[in-house]
């Protein structure tokens, strides 16, 4: 048999490469950069927090949330963004002289920001909700506010699908008694197009906002108006496109219920998650509770996650709907981990009345540390922010961690946590029944209740802060390139490498840096790799040493050889701009030459097609938008050869 890359050759003699570069690209398999799985916090010496985070149309994260350490006087909204590799790209404060607290965060349609929260600087007194707009570089645009002399504050901002926002949270300014729930909806410009206020003579507050696949709204949050007296209960209402009511649903039971987001699901029900201390094993703490409705507003079934001991208290704080109809959640664990309080990260599935924890882990240290939202990532992982009093500059900081599909985030340590299976409460639409036991008024524990192994993240301060781990191919020889951003006693890195990424062999040795703040740099040349065949994989990994003789490992990075003679480029590694010259090799007849610059996902960044004449030329590849750093693929196609080429943009 033909290698592919031949047999792909073949297949392009015979027909048009426009038509064939579609099929050529899901074919490609380009050099594959470290998948960046870091824990970082950002913030100076005051006090730093992290409520939303997202990532945006370019692959990046913003996250948004508080600061005192910079800005105009008091807190202030902190903003920022960092790229894949954990750097920031630009952070900015803002506010007045009051307090200013962003609450959530959302990419516009024209590419740049909105933030809502609250501040005291601005407004018609007391608190008000606060919304602002940025550009794409974090430049503000406008800013407005809404509510009346007494408090009023925003949880969270949705996009809607006529381009304008949705906002909720509370009002004190108006409705019915202390706090009601506030819904606003505004054209994209910011302008009221409506506002509703929902509540009873007592507290009620939603913390999530999401727009119904039939045009209205459902949120989350909690009523002390409704259902068991004198308590939180849980609260989801729905309204239609205008704001009117159309259904809501308290739930509860003796004890404090809450529910901090939502989600629909592609059967039009309903997942919602927070905390209860009326159901779970000991009723002493909150437990991770989450509610499934259908769409006209009915529980189908409650469930809870926690522990088995008297110190449980364990909450969700936000949750995403995975497209294999899983559920991954944030929250906070007191139960287990290394501290007072460490991150929650677990992902679920529900089937029926079968409950499945597929992995679950604890992430924090000595101090407190608290989930407050996560999103999927484009490359199967996931991005929390939150919140750390354990590490960072100094008071609270803004925690964030990226992780991979498992949720790990270069923590594995195993322990036990229990999963309950609960009973229904008595609410609006009558007692329920879940998985586990029958239908009580009060919400009793289930003595159904099954354990499963979680990670716990014992100690993020790791010898080595790894920033990135790249490997590309320069001809006949691998170079290898990494970055750290701390160093604590490190002594040196070995380079190993393997056939099948089981059996290793050490390769070459580089001395550390020891102690170090700043970001070194290090590379390493193969010059006899194990291959050059574009049909064979293998890879490189990193063994880092202490001088206590302590091992940590990084990769391990694939490498597959690609077919390169005919061009080259220059410099290697680029800043996003760089020049490619086309051999004679290459450039042997009259033609056109279609370049294209793609990411390890296929994304394309650059295409251009250039006519080429008989002799060596160089052109300038120079892309409208600054690429993110990673390892990229330069390919070069005529009608009959096509030539691959890596590059690294830092």
């Amino acid at each position: 048999m033909l290698p592919r890359i031949t047999q792909l050759l073949v297949f392009m003699r015979r027909t048009n490469y426009l038509r064939t570069i579609a099929c050529l690209i899901i074919w490609v398999t380009p050099m594959i950069a470290f998948t960046q799985t870091f824990q970082r916090t950002y913030g100076g010496t005051g006090t730093e927090r992290g409520y939303s985070v997202i990532q945006d149309s370019d692959g990046n994260y913003i996250f948004s949330g508080s600061t005192t350490t910079s800005g105009a006087g008091g807190t202030d909204i902190y903003l920022a963004k960092i790229n894949t590799a954990a750097v920031v790209v630009w952070s900015n404060a803002f506010g007045g002289a009051g307090n200013e607290i962003a609450y959530s965060v959302v990419q516009a349609n024209d590419g740049g920001y909105v933030i809502a929260g609250s501040t005291t600087s601005f407004g018609a007194g007391g608190s008000d909700v606060y919304l602002l707009k940025t550009d794409s570089d974090g430049t503000l645009k406008w800013t407005a506010t809404f509510g009346g002399a007494a408090d009023d504050e925003a949880s969270c901002v949705t996009t809607t699908t006529d381009g304008g926002f949705a906002i909720t949270g509370y009002t004190i300014s108006y409705g019915a008694g202390l706090k009601d729930v506030y819904l606003i909806k505004t054209n994209s410009d910011a302008s009221t197009f409506w506002t509703s206020v929902i509540g009873s003579a007592s507290d009620d507050e939603a913390y999530s906002i999401i727009q119904d696949t039939d045009g209205g709204y459902v949120m989350s949050g909690y009523t002390q108006g409704y259902g068991s007296a004198g308590n939180d209960n849980a609260y989801v209402i729905k309204t239609d496109n205008a704001g009117a009511v159309s259904w809501t649903q308290v739930i509860g039971g003796g004890n404090a219920d809450e529910l901090y987001d939502i989600v629909q699901n592609t059967d039009g029900t309903y997942l919602a998650v927070g905390g209860t201390k009326s159901v779970g094993c000991c009723g002493v703490g909150y437990e991770v509770y989450f509610v499934m409705l259908s769409n006209a507003g009915g529980i189908i079934w409650d469930r809870v996650l926690g522990d088995d001991g008297s110190g449980s208290d364990e909450a969700g704080t936000s949750l995403v709907l995975l497209n294999n109809g899983s559920y991954v959640v944030t929250g906070y664990t007191k139960s287990f981990g290394a501290g007072a309080k460490d991150i929650l990260l677990t992902r679920v599935s529900f089937s029926g009345a079968s409950t499945t924890v597929h992995w679950l882990n604890a992430i924090g240290g000595a101090g407190v540390d608290e989930g407050k939202s996560v999103v999927n990532t484009n490359d199967g992982g996931f991005a929390v922010a939150g919140i750390t009093t354990g590490f960072g500059a100094g008071g609270d900081d803004v925690y964030f961690i990226k992780s991979n599909s498992t949720g790990s985030s270069s923590c594995n340590t195993l322990a036990n946590f229990l999963f309950v299976g609960v009973t229904g409460f008595a609410s609006t639409n009558g007692s329920v029944s879940a998985a586990g036991g029958s239908s009580s008024s009060g919400g009793t524990a289930s003595s159904a209740a099954t354990k499963v192994a979680y990670n716990a993240c014992t100690n993020t301060v790791l010898p080595v802060d790894m920033l990135r781990f790249w490997a590309i191919q320069e001809g006949n020889t691998v170079h290898l390139l990494w970055s750290t951003v701390t160093e604590l006693n490190n002594d040196h890195f070995t380079v190993e490498r393997s056939i099948d990424a089981d059996q290793w062999k050490a390769i070459g040795n580089i001395p550390g840096a020891g102690n170090s703040s700043t970001q070194e740099n290090y590379d390493f040349i193969d010059f006899e790799p194990l291959s050059n065949d574009p049909a064979e994989t293998f890879f490189y990994r990193l063994r880092q040493t202490d001088r206590n003789g302590h091992n940590e490992y990084f990769g391990p990075v694939p490498v597959r050889p690609v077919a390169e003679e005919g061009i080259s480029l220059f410099p290697n590694p680029s800043d996003g701009k760089f020049a490619m010259t086309i051999h004679d090799s290459f450039a042997k007849k009259d033609g056109k030459i279609l370049v294209l610059v793609r990411d390890i996902f296929g994304r394309e960044y650059y295409s251009k097609i250039i006519f080429n004449s008989r002799s060596e030329v160089s052109i300038a590849v120079d892309p409208e938008n600054k690429i993110p750093a990673g390892v990229y693929t330069v390919i070069a196609s005529s009608d009959d050869q096509i030539y691959m080429k890596s590059i690294v943009i830092y």
